[in-house]
């Protein structure tokens, strides 16, 4: 079948899904639980870990970002009454919520599987360098960049599962093609199915619009749009991208003088200068 059929074909798929919302997945059960505990005020600590307790693995996943450079506390936390005493609910949630959509698109396919394993990696680095951002350049809240740079590439994965059932998988460029066409809007779709936040619904939609950013001081968008900046660079295979410098774009107007330094790629030094310490915060999250 000629190639430009088979994209039809796949383009129609996609079309198929984002016209029947219900064929998309919805949210673990064990997630809407925990979404449901922290939204009723009377929940306590204990009653909240005892809903976590019933999933080993997501017990498990909470104690290892709780030592992890990206939520690191003051204070150790040996179980999970002192994780979530220590983090709060609301970093809790997200933290769930982030983990549980991945989660939701594993693939049976082989060729399916390797492209997830490139989406899946590109959600860890982007989300690597917007953390590492976050706490050099000093926005607040942490578990918003973590859960935004997440949920910004839930489209790609949505788009893995439109296409689970077809006999041919597309190759890694029609992919790349089909993404860079529908992944946005999959994405949205999804996220409001799940009724996320509409202010981390808004940042998605606007990511990678490098004109864009808030008005005031650094914003939720610039970090992560800084953070894709960078992802993009680390994870193309050609020296050639459309990106645009990095001294054009609106965030990068908003960093004070001493962060506005840019390496010989055109990366800002920040980054360059501390690969090691994002390449730690990208591993503590697979």
């Amino acid at each position: 079948m000629q190639a430009s059929k088979r994209y039809e074909i796949y383009r129609n798929v996609i079309k198929r899904v984002l016209a029947d919302q219900e064929s998309l997945p919805s949210l673990p059960a064990i997630t809407l639980k925990i979404r449901q505990a922290i939204s009723d005020e009377s929940t306590t600590v204990d009653k909240l870990v005892k809903i976590i307790s019933t999933d080993p693995a997501l017990s498990t996943l909470l104690m290892k970002y709780a030592s992890s450079p990206a939520f690191k506390t003051a204070k150790p936390a040996n179980t999970l009454n002192s994780l979530i005493s220590l983090m709060g609910f609301s970093t809790v949630n997200k933290i769930v919520m982030t983990h549980s959509v991945s989660s939701l698109f594993i693939n049976r396919n082989p060729q399916l599987k390797k492209l997830y394993t490139i989406s899946r990696n590109r959600q860890l680095v982007k989300a690597g360098y917007s953390i590492f951002l976050a706490q050099q350049l000093g926005y607040r809240p942490t578990d918003e960049v973590l859960m935004v740079s997440f949920l910004s590439e839930v489209g790609t994965l949505a788009l893995l599962a439109a296409l689970e059932e077809e006999v041919q998988i597309p190759d890694a460029a029609t992919y790349f093609e089909l993404c860079r066409r529908y992944s946005k809007s999959l994405g949205i779709v999804l996220l409001t199915k799940w009724q996320i936040d509409e202010n981390l619904i808004n940042a998605v939609k606007l990511i990678g619009q490098w004109n864009n950013s808030p008005k005031g001081q650094l914003a939720l968008l610039d970090i992560v749009n800084l953070g894709l900046f960078h992802t993009v660079i680390r994870t193309s295979k050609s020296k050639k991208t459309s990106l645009p410098a990095v001294s054009d774009i609106a965030a990068f107007k908003k960093l004070m003088p001493q962060y506005r330094a840019v390496d010989n790629i055109g990366q800002l030094s920040l980054v360059s200068e501390n690969q090691k310490q994002i390449d730690d915060l990208i591993r503590s999250m697979n």
